[in-house]
């Protein structure tokens, strides 16, 4: 049947229940795939002062992070690094996504990618650029990127290996050569 579709010159109408209430419903809004099939409503933010959906003027990341030491802020924005991303790949669970697996081996592409940076955003209630999951491969560096962002400081001894891994590659200890090639036109 399958077969039959493929190669048939007509495209096929499919009844297919689809319950909008549900999908709206959703935590974490309709999926992109949906959108086009369910009219959600658009949620404005109404943020307080220069950037912050929080009570305070910041953001309700900023809040949880405030008085925290570092170790367990960065604990915190990873965490938050690793949810947000695997909702977007429409994994259950966190654990799914690991803190020093690259984004694009777990999946994500340029639209992922943006939704991802999205909901960041909104977490942490900043714009973050849109070249922020390519600029900063994994969820650690991510985590570390938005952590600076936030103003929680640097990175700690605990993400430092994982940054420094995705930085360097492999060959990066000399035992390999590097050969820059380029190509000019006129």
């Amino acid at each position: 049947m399958l077969d039959a579709a493929l190669t048939g010159a007509e495209p096929f109408v499919l009844p297919l229940p689809v319950d909008g209430r549900v999908l709206v419903s959703r935590d974490g809004g309709v999926p992109a795939v949906l959108r086009g099939l369910v009219a959600a409503p658009v949620r404005r933010v109404v943020r307080a002062g220069a950037g912050g959906t929080g009570s305070g003027g910041g953001s309700v990341l900023e809040e949880r992070l405030s008085g925290l030491p570092l170790a367990e802020r960065e604990h915190v924005v990873v965490s938050l690094v690793r949810a947000e991303a695997a909702a977007v790949l429409g994994h259950s669970s966190a654990d799914a996504v690991a803190a020093g697996r690259a984004f694009q081996d777990l999946g994500f592409d340029s639209l992922t990618s943006v939704e991802l940076r999205n909901r960041l955003g909104r977490a942490a209630g900043t714009r973050l650029p849109a070249t922020a999951v390519f600029d900063h491969p994994t969820p650690a560096a991510l985590a570390a990127f938005l952590l600076e962002r936030l103003g929680g400081g640097g990175v700690s001894e605990a993400v430092a290996p994982v940054r420094a891994a995705v930085t360097a590659g492999p060959g990066a200890d000399g035992a390999e050569p590097v050969a820059i090639v380029a190509m000019g036109c006129r």
